[in-house]
C-alpha cells in the first residue's frame, strides 16, 4: 500500500447511512441553514421576548401557530 498516494478515485465517496439522495438533501439543507446563520449575531440574536403559554389559555394553540380544523390540529395560515 506505499504507492496508496498514486490511487485516483474519479467518484466522490459519500459516507451516511442514508441513500445518496437523501444524504445529498440533508447536506443541502445543511448548507442553507448555516448561510442563514452567519448572519446572526451571537451577541444580540434578536429573538422574541419569552411568553408562557398555559394549557388552559384561550389564544394559547394561534399563540403556538397552530389551529383547530375539525377536530385536527394543523399549521395556522394566516
Amino acid at each position: 500500500m506505499s504507492g496508496a498516494k498514486d490511487i485516483v478515485l474519479r467518484h466522490p465517496v459519500v459516507v451516511c447511512p442514508l441513500d445518496h439522495a437523501a444524504c445529498k438533501q440533508e447536506m443541502e439543507a445543511i448548507e442553507q441553514s448555516a448561510k442563514d446563520a452567519a448572519h446572526i449575531s451571537p451577541d444580540n440574536p434578536m429573538l422574541p421576548a419569552p411568553s408562557i403559554v398555559r394549557a388552559n389559555d384561550p389564544g394559547g394553540l394561534r399563540t403556538l401557530g397552530v389551529a383547530m380544523v375539525g377536530g385536527h390540529r394543523k399549521p395556522l395560515i394566516e
